[in-house]
């Protein structure tokens, strides 16, 4: 056994060389077979793979062979943003690239990092945790969901609302359902109806709707009193032509937008960064030119909308 280690050694510290003197992509290949024969192992990501052991434990190897996390999880996740997914005991937890323990294994589900934050739930209870294993949302609610916004969707005790990142209650938990967050509302249900509320909380448009879809290009579908139709952000109520006609109108403001941006962000590149004065002006000529835009969208808009009514009339 010493001499198959030393063996094994001797193949590390020889194929190192030759990996530091002609490059990675040269001895990648030949590594990942030697590491296969000596382990069951997985893909590599960001630098490092998954082994397995012969007593069914895991642990993670670099792209020269090298064991950098020995084999004593259960079970290992590839790395992910500088973390990796461990199983011990039949509890989760992150370890980071050099094997240390930066979440504990004390949880029972635990989904891979997002913008910063990650499911977690232990006890029964969910929440978020950070990459430093800190519970930024307490383990607390029945339920929680993916971010969309910069809020998720919570439940606690059989009701409905929202939290920020950093665990705020934005939104309380006091409806039968809710949605997602889409163009800044989002759709909440009390008593069987259904309304959108906004991102500070407040009842936009009220719970009165059978059904209603995520906005999409500034309109909803949505269902009342057994029809069908579109309303906008106020309630105003649209055909399926004018809706057509509506989201058209906001298709073109935004790849407008879009444009602006992206012209005044080349100009701002080509100039010296010294050059604030002229970073400056275009900066002023870029909120002159939004302005502008979005006075004139509002009045097409708003020129559906009266279309709308008197139609209905």
């Amino acid at each position: 056994m010493l001499y198959l280690q030393a063996s094994i050694d001797f193949i590390y510290i020889k194929w190192y060389n030759i990996y530091t003197q002609r490059g990675e992509n040269f001895v990648g290949k030949f590594i990942e077979k030697i590491v296969s024969k000596l382990y069951n192992s997985g893909e590599f990501s960001e630098g490092l793979a998954t082994v397995e052991n012969k007593k069914g434990k895991y642990g993670f190897v670099n792209k020269i062979g090298v064991k950098v996390v020995p084999c004593k999880y259960d079970d290992a996740e590839s790395f992910s943003e500088g973390l990796a997914k461990v199983k011990k005991n039949g509890k989760l937890g992150f370890i980071d690239k050099t094997g240390a323990l930066v979440v504990p294994c004390e949880y029972d589900y635990l989904n891979s990092f997002s913008e910063g934050l990650a499911l977690a739930k232990k006890n029964g209870k969910w929440g978020y945790i950070d990459k430093t294993g800190a519970e930024v949302v307490p383990c607390e609610y029945d339920a929680v969901w993916d971010f969309s916004e910069g809020l998720a969707k919570v439940k606690k005790n059989g009701k409905y609302g929202f939290i920020d990142k950093s665990g705020t209650i934005v939104v309380p938990c006091e409806y039968d359902g809710a949605g997602g967050f889409s163009e800044g509302m989002a759709a909440v249900s009390k008593n069987g109806k259904w309304g959108f509320v906004d991102k500070s909380g407040a009842i936009v448009l009220p719970c009165e709707y059978d059904y209603v879809d995520d906005f999409s290009e500034g309109l909803a579908k949505v269902k009342k009193n057994g029809k069908w139709g579109y309303i906008d952000k106020k309630g105003n109520r649209y055909n399926e032509e004018n809706a057509e006609k509506y989201k058209g109108i906001v298709r073109e403001y935004r790849e407008l937008v879009d444009e602006i941006i992206k012209k005044a962000k080349e100009e701002i590149l080509a100039l010296d960064e010294n050059n604030l004065n002229k970073i400056n002006i275009i900066m002023d000529m870029v909120k002159v030119k939004l302005d502008e835009l979005k006075s004139e969208t509002e009045k097409k808009l708003a020129e559906i909308s009266k279309m709308e009514e008197s139609e209905n009339s």
